[in-house]
Parts: structure tokens; sequence; C-alpha cells
């Protein structure tokens, strides 16, 4: 229970349930007002100050108070704080105790509130601190992913270059055994031609069996075959008059000629045996060698089109990286506002302390504290009278209150 003296603060400080008319009220409200304004002159207290306390009386951190105890506190602040220390009663005491309560309330609450916004600012540097690691992280798989992607086209522009190069001994070796097959070929068509003139044109010339006309043809066909024996010019010139002629037509000269051509007949188709016969082997080597060009192109091909997926799976992995490092890049952007808006709130939080501490708390430690200059009266007031000064503060503060 509440010292005896200060329940007279109490009981004189609560305002009348009675009603009055307007015009009474404002006359009342106006005179406690003045009374209220004389107490602090009279006690040295500025408004400001005591301003400064009833704030804090009233500040919604202050949570264990009532209504009607917030009312008392500020009835009995010009009788009870406005008053120098060394004048103060002991129910003065008491109050000025329990306004020491309420400042040491609002504090702890307000520092409480400062506590939970440093919590909350280091758990979201804590979330920075992951989102940065994760942008970083981020960073290096794209990177790789980058290299990977890299080191990829250098290879298949490489197994491409082994493409090409692969193409160039194939079409030489298809070359060459296009040009050399011609040659082997074409001596065997010629050996053919042969043989079969010897067999038939030239034997039915040299021997006389056709008559002169178809004499003349069977040699035209004859000559066409004649170009690559190597005969003498001389020998050229006499053919198509002695091939032409009846044995018994020629003479030694003629024989001469008939003889030679047979000769040269005869050995040209023997060189063209051995050249078809040297040539078999190195038309097999040819084949071979163009078999083998074309299984090495496709050998290339295939590792070119094995370098080629690869490549392409590395630039699908390099997107995704690419897209998973913006997505965190997007997060950590995100995360800024979050941050600035929790090192806002605790700078907020701070700023109200320092507000509090600087202005209502310094208002009430001033009056706590504030001793007076007045010499010492002979005999301290009594419980009554200041129970009764309370009742006049109280009423200039409801008027006060009511004006505002």
């Amino acid at each position: 229970p509440l010292p005896r003296a200060l329940r007279c603060f109490a009981i004189v400080a609560m305002p009348s349930k009675k009603g009055t008319k307007r015009v009474a009220e404002v006359s009342v409200e106006q005179e406690a007002a003045k009374r209220l304004q004389g107490t602090l002159r009279k006690n040295g207290v500025t408004k400001g100050t005591y301003t400064g306390i009833v704030e804090a009386i009233n500040h919604p951190f202050a949570e264990g108070l009532t209504e009607e105890v917030r009312k008392m506190l500020v009835a009995m602040l010009p009788e009870g704080i406005c008053v120098a220390m060394d004048e103060r009663q002991e129910a003065q005491e008491v109050c000025i105790r329990m306004l020491g309560e309420v400042f040491k309330s609002i504090t702890a609450k307000m520092q409480e509130q400062i506590d939970e916004a440093t919590a909350a600012l280091a758990t979201v540097e804590t979330s920075k601190a992951a989102l940065e690691a994760k942008v970083a992280e981020a960073e290096a798989s794209l990177k790789a992913a980058s290299d990977t992607t890299a080191a990829r086209k250098a290879t298949l522009a490489e197994h491409t270059k082994a493409v090409v190069e692969a193409k160039s001994v194939l079409e030489e070796k298809e070359k060459d055994q296009v040009d050399c097959d011609a040659a082997h070929e074409k001596a065997k068509e010629e050996k053919v031609a042969l043989e079969s003139a010897l067999a038939e044109d030239f034997r039915l010339l040299r021997e006389g069996e056709v008559e002169l006309d178809e004499a003349k043809v069977r040699y035209a066909k004859l000559a066409a075959l004649t170009s690559t024996l190597g005969l003498e010019d001389s020998l050229m010139t006499a053919l198509p008059t002695c091939m032409v002629k009846k044995p018994s037509e020629r003479g030694s000269f003629d024989a001469m000629v008939v003889a030679q051509l047979e000769e040269g007949l005869v050995a040209r188709v023997a060189k063209l045996a051995e050249t078809i016969e040297a040539g078999a082997p190195a038309a097999a080597v040819r084949a071979e060698a163009t078999e083998a060009a074309k299984q090495a192109l496709g050998s290339a091909k295939e590792v070119q089109q094995a370098s080629a997926e690869e490549l392409s799976s590395a630039q699908t992995a390099q997107s995704e990286r690419d897209a998973e490092h913006k997505a965190a890049q997007e997060e950590a952007a995100k995360f800024e506002p979050e941050y600035n808006g929790a090192v806002q709130i605790l700078d907020e939080k701070k700023a109200a302390l320092e507000g509090f501490q600087g202005f209502n708390l310094t208002c009430f430690e001033t009056l706590r504290d504030r001793e007076s200059k007045k010499p010492k009266a002979a005999a301290p007031a009594t419980d009554v009278e200041v129970a009764r000064n309370a009742l006049e503060a109280a009423a200039a503060m409801e008027a006060a209150e009511a004006g505002a």
C-alpha cells in the first residue's frame, strides 16, 4: 500500500466526477493553468523540463501504468519533483522513486528493442554473407563452365581441321588411284586391241588374204595402233603401200617393212603385258590406300561429331550456370532493401533512446537532483500542507490538459 502522504496526493490529484457547466470549466482550467505556471516559476522549473517528464509518464513504453495512475503521477509533479531536493518530504520522495521506476522501465524497453533490432540486423548480415557466398560460388561455377566451353571449342576446331586434312588426303588418294588405274586400264585395252590386230588385220594383210579395197580398210584400222610402236619415219611412210600388196608383189624392202611392223606389234604387246603385270600390285596398294583414307576420314568425322556434342553440352551447362549466377545476383540485389531497412530500424531505435535519455531522462534527473538556492525553511511543511498544494497543482494540470 502507498504511504499515507502519497495516498493523500492520489486522493487530491484525482479529478472530480461531478459535472459543471462549460463556462465554469473554462474558468477553472484557466485558473489551474495559471497556478501551474506560478508553481513552476516559484520552484524555478521551466515548462519544457516539466513537459519532458509528462511525456515520459504518458510514453507508450510505460506499459505498467494504468490511465488513472498516469493522471495521478502527472498531478503529483508540481508539488513533487518540481520541489527542490533539499525541500522534499517523504511523500514527494516516494513520488520521485515511482517516476524513477517509470524512466527505468521505459529505458529498459527501448534497450530491449535495440537489442532485438541488433539481433535482427545480425541475422540479416548472416543472410547477406550467405548470399554473397552463393554469388561467389555461382561466379566460380560460371567461370569453370566458360573455361570448359572454350576448351571444347578449341578441341572441336582441332578435330574439324583433322577432318579437312583427312578429306584432302582422301582426295589425293582417289585422284592417284583414278589416274594410275586409268593408265593401267588403258594398257589393258591397248594390249587387247594389238593382240586382236595381230590375229586379224595384220595376219590377213601379211598373208594377202584380202583384196585391195578390204586391205585398205583393214590397214586403216591397223594404222591407228602404230603410233605407239616407235617405228622409223621411213617405215611409217612405206607401210600404207607395202601392207596392201599381195605377198607375191612385195619386194625385199616391202618384206622388210612388213617384218618390222610385226616385230613392233609383238614387242609392244610384250611390253604392255609386263606393264600390266607390274601394275597389278600397285593398283592394289592404291586401292588399299584409298580405303584407308576413307576410314581415316570416317574416324575423323566421328571424333568431330563427338566434339560437337561435347561443345553443345558445355554450352548448355554454361547457359545454366549463367542463369544461376544471374539469379544469385538478383537475390543478392533484393537483399539490399532488407539490409538497409534493418539498419534504419536499428538507427531509429538508438535515436529514440538517445532522444529519450537526452531530453526526457535529463529533465527528470535535473529536477530530481536539483537543490534549492533559497535559505532552508525553519520547519518543513506538514503532509496535510503538501497534500493541499498537490490538490491545487492537480487542478492546474487538469485544466492545462483540457486546454491542450
